[in-house]
């Protein structure tokens, strides 16, 4: 969830949201924003996303927060993932340790019927441990796929029952190449 930018956007069109957040200082923004009384239907779940129930190490970069923050009180004041380097494959050398939870255990009893999923880099990991979810139901997924080398791996998507739709909603043939932001779905048009 980050700052929670998204989830604010969202939180105007759902009956029950939840924000997962492993980074403590985000937490702190997120429970800020979102724990009021007349904003109620968001729960912020300290964990990171994974393919695995336990503990995960959780790299992070700092911003410069300081002109940010004088900007927007809800300014971020770190980015990371699991994979251990950023965007242009920088190695991020800080790391905390954080509670990691599967999605196919967070929401085993739980309604769900949308998912957006940008955690980046990492998106083939939650898939490996939402594959029930993936299997058994029929959500919507909302997903940033970030690199090229991991795009090999769509077809665990499409062994699902999954589609791939591109933003126009345009169903993405097995050929297609990578993009940034998509939609997965199980039925065959989205409109």
């Amino acid at each position: 969830a980050c700052k929670g930018d998204l989830v604010a956007f969202l939180d105007l069109i759902m009956e029950k949201g939840y924000a997962f957040e492993p980074d403590p200082d985000n937490c702190v923004i997120l429970q800020d924003r979102f724990c009021d009384e007349l904003i109620g239907n968001v729960t912020i779940i300290p964990e990171a996303v994974s393919k695995l129930d336990g503990e995960v190490s959780f790299y992070t970069a700092v911003f410069d927060a300081t002109a940010r923050q004088g900007r927007n009180r809800y300014a971020a004041k770190r980015c990371g993932n699991l994979l251990g380097h950023d965007a242009n494959f920088t190695e991020l050398t800080d790391s905390i340790t954080v509670p990691s939870v599967t999605l196919d255990t967070y929401f085993k009893d739980k309604q769900l019927d949308f998912i957006k999923l940008d955690v980046e880099g990492a998106e083939w990991d939650v898939f490996r441990g939402a594959t029930n979810l993936l299997k058994d139901r029929d959500i919507l997924w909302q997903v940033e796929f970030h690199y090229d080398k991991d795009w090999e791996q769509r077809n665990m998507l499409y062994d699902l029952g999954y589609n791939i739709f591109d933003l126009d909603y345009k169903k993405l043939s097995k050929s297609d190449s990578r993009p940034y932001q998509a939609f997965l779905s199980k039925k065959e048009e989205l409109l």
